[in-house]
């Protein structure tokens, strides 16, 4: 249950938050038409979102490297007309035109961000059913529970944070989700680079490298970052509680007055215990549900002229083996195997991947695991390209034996000296 609140915690706080954000700034500056908008890039967000989750989880249609790019331009695309139309000579010059620029800029974020961030996490009761014996079992109702507190905990953090920014002036409302936006931009490149060098779009220079691995290695911080600017709005408004100096001409207005601000409190309290609660998830509560793990140790096999030969019998378990070839310059290649369920394919790979390195993947609650980013693999995707999933290596099944070649292993030889 934990692991789940945590992983959507995780998954969803840069755009709860910034979500919330960017409805307050919609709705202290447009009427109704404006709003529609708005709420069409997030309805569409959330419906592609679910969408890609289940073509991701049931098909072999979707890749989502590509579409994980093609949300970021489309984020890239409503940023900018987004801070174009801040600019007061151009908004002026474009007029109605430029409001309506300004919207679909605002209504494209929404679904960049929603669609870039949100397919994972909502793919999660999905790939739970991969590593449970059944959907009607205690262990996928706490799994599921984790789930739904995870995903209405982050609900009425963007809720909250949009009456939080709404109820401050208009001058807060413009300058905090604009720099919101822009550190979410920021970090959507950031993880666009990731992909562009596993795709080998872009050459993997070092200086791109390390935008990449900064990137993809960095949520907590970037976490932090966007909830201590939440948290700076709920400080300013709950401040601003305490010297209401609205006038009025009686008592009734007063009470008026007096409900009004007595609602913005609570609200800042709701953003509150869900900026904290979230904050702790992701840094003291993640500690405490995922110590540090040391891999298994290596599995027996043989060795044969031609490869590593490993017995079907001893990977048939569905649980993740550990194998490690030791090269002539003593260095340890290590791969794994991990039986698919539902079927007789096998899910076979460096126990390495192209971002994270050599760190390696361990199994936790029959998942497989990235032990540097704690990212869940979706068993049936090992063995395919793509994300952090493991990477591919050739192999051949016969006679009763997984058969890997020095040559595969070789090649990637340098993985493991870094």
């Amino acid at each position: 249950m934990l692991t789940y609140l945590i992983q959507m915690t995780e998954g969803l706080l840069l755009t709860a938050v910034l979500t919330g954000m960017l409805f307050a700034f919609a709705g202290t500056r447009w009427d109704k038409s404006g709003m529609r908008i708005v709420q069409a890039g997030f309805v569409s967000g959330w419906v592609a979102a679910v969408l890609l989750a289940v073509l991701k989880n049931y098909t072999k249609l979707v890749d989502s490297g590509l579409w994980n790019l093609r949300f970021v331009g489309t984020y890239v695309v409503g940023l900018l007309l987004f801070l174009l139309m801040l600019v007061p000579v151009i908004a002026s010059r474009a007029g109605r035109v430029g409001e309506r620029l300004q919207q679909a800029g605002v209504a494209l974020m929404i679904l960049g961000v929603t669609g870039y961030m949100a397919p994972e996490p909502m793919g999660y009761p999905s790939t739970m059913m991969l590593s449970v014996k059944s959907v009607i079992s205690s262990d996928y109702f706490f799994r599921m529970v984790g789930w739904l507190g995870g995903l209405v905990l982050m609900m009425l953090l963007a809720f909250a944070m949009y009456k939080v920014l709404e109820a401050l002036d208009k001058p807060y409302a413009t300058v905090v989700p604009t720099i919101g936006s822009i550190f979410v931009g920021a970090v959507l490149l950031g993880l666009a680079t990731r992909a562009l060098i596993t795709r080998r779009i872009v050459p993997a220079a070092k200086p791109l490298m390390k935008i990449a691995v900064f990137a993809s290695n960095n949520n907590l911080l970037f976490s932090c970052v966007m909830g201590a600017l939440a948290l700076v709005c709920v400080v300013l408004l709950l401040i601003r509680s305490t010297h209401v100096q609205e006038p009025y001409s009686n008592p009734a207005q007063h009470r008026k007055i007096r409900a009004k601000w007595r609602s913005r409190r609570r609200w800042s309290t709701v953003a509150i215990c869900c900026l904290v609660l979230s904050l702790l998830n992701i840094t003291a509560i993640k500690a405490y549900n995922s110590c540090e793990v040391e891999l298994s140790p290596s599995e027996d096999f043989e060795l044969r002229d031609d490869g590593c030969y490993i017995p079907l019998t001893q990977v048939e378990d569905g649980h993740l083996h550990r194998f490690t070839y030791t090269s002539e310059n003593d260095i340890g290649i290590r791969f794994i195997i991990i039986k698919k369920p539902g079927g007789s394919a096998y899910g076979i790979g460096l126990d390495a991947c192209d971002i994270c390195g050599e760190t390696g993947y361990y199994e936790r609650d029959d998942q497989v695991v990235c032990k540097l980013c704690d990212v869940v693999m979706n068993v049936q995707t090992i063995g395919f390209k793509g994300g952090c999933n493991p990477i591919v290596i050739d192999y051949s099944i016969k006679d009763g034996y997984i058969i890997v070649p020095f040559d595969t292993l070789l090649e990637h030889e340098k993985i493991f000296t870094r």
